[in-house]
């Protein structure tokens, strides 16, 4: 009767080990899927990692430096001074507020004298007047102990006439003589004393005279029709006003 119980026993024993051992199968079974839902979850990490930096490059690109480029040339330091530049050039008054375009102004009465003078080269000017109604000026002057009297337009420019008056009057020889400042000069230093006086400087005339043993240049501007007469040193250029 002992050795039933004995083989018994030694079959409960394995059936235990079996039971034993497939429990253990399962358990390694369950850990298995586990470490592969871990790894599929680490996997799933980057793609999901990628997926965020896609989705967020758009937004900081999306102010791309070209366009901000763009946008900063469109309201360009350049373009915004060119106004400016307009602005400036259009409030430059100094051409027509000189008189240098005005008929029997400063410019064309000096353009009248160099036209009277190639006419006659080596001459010297001792009169020259503007004519308002004709619009022209009548330049008197000696060559070779000649006279002459030449027209020129009002604009200095064109000669329309050019007379030859004879032998020239001994005095007025004998004035250009003693004078070291030409009809020119003389012009020019009048109208530069006038430059404070407001209005449009026409020339009257310009004559080389002889007052009380002493002579010297007599000019006479018109500033709007009102008459200004000065006197001008032959010998230094100084200007007086009369």
């Amino acid at each position: 009767m002992k050795r039933p119980q004995k083989i018994l026993t030694l079959g409960s024993a394995a059936l235990l080990s079996a039971s034993l051992l497939v429990g253990c199968g399962n358990t390694t079974q369950n850990q298995a899927p586990a470490q592969n839902a871990t790894q599929g979850a680490g996997d799933a990490t980057p793609a999901a990692t990628g997926t965020t930096q896609d989705a967020a490059t758009p937004d900081a690109t999306g102010a791309s430096p070209s366009d901000t480029a763009s946008a900063t040339d469109s309201v360009s330091p350049s373009d915004s001074a060119s106004p400016t530049s307009s602005a400036s050039g259009s409030a430059s008054p100094s051409g027509s507020a000189s008189g240098a375009a005005v008929n029997g102004g400063q410019a064309a009465a000096l353009a009248a004298v160099d036209s009277a003078l190639a006419q006659h080269q080596g001459g010297d000017v001792v009169e020259i007047d503007y004519d308002r109604r004709a619009d022209k000026f009548e330049v008197d002057l000696i060559a070779d102990g000649n006279a002459h009297q030449v027209t020129v337009d009002a604009t200095g420019k064109n000669v329309q006439e050019d007379r030859a008056d004879g032998r020239a009057d001994e005095d007025d020889v004998a004035e250009l003589r003693a004078a070291a400042v030409g009809a020119k000069d003389a012009i020019k230093r009048v109208f530069e004393s006038a430059e404070s006086e407001s209005g449009t400087k026409v020339l009257d005339e310009a004559s080389l005279d002889e007052d009380d043993d002493v002579v010297r240049w007599e000019v006479e501007l018109d500033i709007d029709n009102r008459d200004k007469e000065y006197t001008v040193n032959v010998q230094d250029g100084s200007v007086t006003a009369r």
